[in-house]
């Protein structure tokens, strides 16, 4: 539609109840296929204001400053808005127009068709999976589309001859060569006439699989009918693409970019007065695409557009008589823009890595250096409430929060709650005294300042042994501004056993939340019984959180001396690059000679040949995300299709008490050498 009303910008949401945990990499792999399709103004979901409460379970996570990987998304961003900038630019090359079936999902809907955003009806089922599969098929013979909306044909269509004289059904501002009907149940008699008369007119209009049988929802042959026309044709779904590319060579015109390879290669083409711009997105997250053709009729130059870095350089082209070509690959979930244009540069020649493993960095302990201090969460508590004479057992804090609420027959939290700013509002009533005890020991006494992260201070008191801890200042906060840090007395801990306790009137709008302690001191986690032990002197390339940092969110750097990876390098190359392909944080980042490489996706490499070739030690940062610190903590199984409230606060089989936590590791770091 954007582009048959020639709408410069196209928005749509992203990266949605993907969790904490989702690295840059799919980040990178969600917006890809959105950027391809041209979607160049991102809404991505979301940025909190405040982590206060619930919010902090609202479909997390936030890409603000509460993740520890806000300083790295200028790399994310300025990738996508290079790609977007290219495919701003000319024309699509784009002549096949496919109806959209949406009519025929809504005359399948009934009560019960549905639940929640998904389909239940086996029928509507089958309709998706051929919107799906025709989507995969032209997609895979990189035969690039737009979808018709019923109405806004029958409002905005035409018929004319294009420059070629071929044909074409106008929609808007956009003419297409080729309709395509796949997985239509029901067509409207307007676009039925519509089509006839197209095919009167000597177009083109390809049926994929079984015809629709209905006509504005009535039974009917009125599709059989068209096919009765030689413009129009049946065939099965598989033969659909290669019909298309079929006919396109017999028509005049058809001179534009040649594109072969797999059919994991999702391709758009721009046209503009002298060149043409193709852009390029590996679909298969695993394998590489190797010998992509990309041919133009002609006479241009071939350049590679870097979308990561902006630069440009000159691929080597193969030239024939009908023009030239050129073959690239790219990486697992890779992604390319090649321009071809008349207008010849001087620009570096574009070469294929040739990297040589010379080493393998995987065992070794090291100096390390973290940006925030460590943390300790506190999410079990003892609760005594009102009249209540003795603490209840020990339990994790929001199930006792909505043990309460029922006791109190009030509403639970969660997404479908009364918004905290417009609750606040009406119900101002407590409902009686609310203490929580949270017990946690200390093995080792920690060295330095030891604080207590909660909410609403002001609103709260809150103890250590005993001893009332105090915000002196709102705007010392941890992670997000909801978080004030309290500094706990250092002759209030005791080796053993400690307990911080929360005493507040319990109203409809009191948050009952986990507490976190900061410090400079390790953590063995075990939910109700956590310790408090030796900071860690060292750290490996493997998981962090089995060395004392649990629950860490925040960025890990490892200093790797000088000597250790001598030997593991070429230092005579002309190029020398490390390669982390393992890391399991949301990215790596690589910082030599005062510069910093982020290291988020494929092809997974920094060049760090000054700092090699300086004698320089290597900084190696893993990135973490905030899941080991804000949960869902306790979910069965760690990882889950998506994220919302209701991960937090499950039960039965989907409750653990053990910690659900993802691993947080550097990994191997290889060493090449190329020249």
């Amino acid at each position: 539609v954007s582009r048959q009303f020639d709408k410069p910008w196209m928005l749509s949401e992203l990266y949605g109840c993907t969790g904490w945990e989702l690295p840059l990499r799919q980040h990178k792999t969600v917006g890809d296929w959105q950027a391809l399709f041209g979607i160049n103004l991102r809404c991505p979901h979301l940025s909190w204001y405040t982590m206060e409460g619930a919010s902090k379970r609202d479909y997390p996570a936030s890409i603000s400053y509460q993740s520890a990987y806000w300083q790295d998304y200028h790399f994310v961003e300025s990738y996508f808005a290079r790609f977007g900038m290219l495919l701003a630019q000319g024309k699509a090359d784009c002549d096949v127009l496919v109806m959209n079936p949406v009519e025929s999902v809504w005359g399948l809907a009934r009560i019960g068709w549905g639940s929640w955003v998904w389909s239940v009806d086996p029928e509507v089922h089958a309709v998706d999976a051929l919107y799906a599969n025709t989507f995969r098929h032209l997609v895979g013979e990189h035969i690039d589309f737009d979808y018709g909306e019923e109405q806004i044909i029958n409002e905005s269509h035409g018929f004319r001859l294009d420059a070629d004289g071929t044909p074409v059904l106008t929609v808007g501002q956009c003419e297409y060569r080729f309709v395509v009907v796949s997985g239509m149940l029901t067509m409207r008699g307007s676009t039925c006439r519509i089509l006839d008369e197209f095919l009167r007119f000597g177009g083109k209009v390809i049926f994929a699989g079984d015809l629709p049988n209905h006509i504005d929802g009535v039974p009917s042959d009125g599709c059989r009918e068209l096919l009765k026309h030689s413009g129009a044709l049946q065939v099965s779904l598989e033969e659909l693409g290669q019909t298309i590319r079929r006919l396109e060579e017999e028509l005049p015109g058809s001179g534009t970019v040649r594109i072969d390879g797999p059919k994991t290669v999702m391709t758009q083409v721009r046209k503009l007065e002298n060149s043409y711009i193709v852009a390029l997105v590996n679909d298969d997250k695993v394998n590489p695409a190797t010998d992509v053709m990309l041919g133009v009729p002609g006479e241009y130059q071939a350049q590679l557009w870097d979308m990561e870095s902006g630069m440009r350089s000159c691929l080597p082209a193969v030239r024939a008589e009908d023009g030239i070509s050129v073959n690239v690959d790219l990486e697992p979930a890779g992604s390319m823009a090649v321009v071809f244009t008349k207008e010849t540069e001087e620009l570096p020649r574009w070469k294929a890595p040739a990297d040589q493993l010379t080493g393998v960095l995987k065992r070794g302990e090291y100096a390390y250096e973290l940006d925030e201090p460590n943390v300790c969460v506190l999410d079990y508590a003892r609760m005594r409430f009102g009249a209540d004479t003795e603490f209840g057992e020990l339990d994790e804090v929001l199930r006792i929060d909505n043990k309460l609420r029922d006791r109190l027959g009030i509403e639970r939290r969660g997404g479908e709650m009364l918004q905290p700013w417009f609750a606040k509002q009406i119900y101002k009533v407590p409902y009686g005294r609310l203490t929580l005890e949270y017990p946690f020991r200390i093995d080792v006494m920690p060295q330095g300042d030891v604080w207590l992260a909660g909410e609403r201070p002001e609103l709260q008191e809150y103890y250590c042994n005993g001893v009332r801890l105090i915000n002196t200042d709102p705007s010392n906060w941890w992670v997000d501004n909801a978080f004030k840090k309290m500094k706990i007395p250092a002759e209030a801990l005791k080796m053993g056993e400690n307990t911080i306790t929360v005493v507040t009137d319990f109203k409809r709008t009191t948050n009952i939340e986990a507490v976190y302690l900061l410090g400079q001191f390790g953590v063995q986690a075990k939910a109700g019984a956590s310790k408090l032990v030796d900071m860690p002197k060292t750290l490996s390339l493997t998981d962090m959180t089995q060395r004392g940092l649990p629950f860490y969110g925040g960025r890990a750097t490892v200093v790797i001396p000088e000597p250790v990876y001598r030997p593991l390098v070429d230092r005579t190359a002309e190029k020398i690059l490390v390669k982390i392909p393992e890391a399991t944080g949301t990215l790596v980042a690589v910082e030599t000679s005062g510069q910093k490489q982020a290291v988020a996706w494929e092809p997974w490499t920094a060049d760090v040949t000054a700092a090699v070739k300086n004698g320089e030690d290597l900084r190696v940062t893993l990135v973490n995300s905030r899941r080991n610190c804000f949960g869902p903590l306790h979910c069965v199984p760690t990882l889950q299709y998506a994220y919302g409230p209701g991960e937090f606060v499950t039960t039965d089989d989907r409750f653990s008490n053990e910690y659900a936590r993802v691993p947080a590791a550097i990994g191997p770091i290889s060493f090449m050498s190329e020249g």
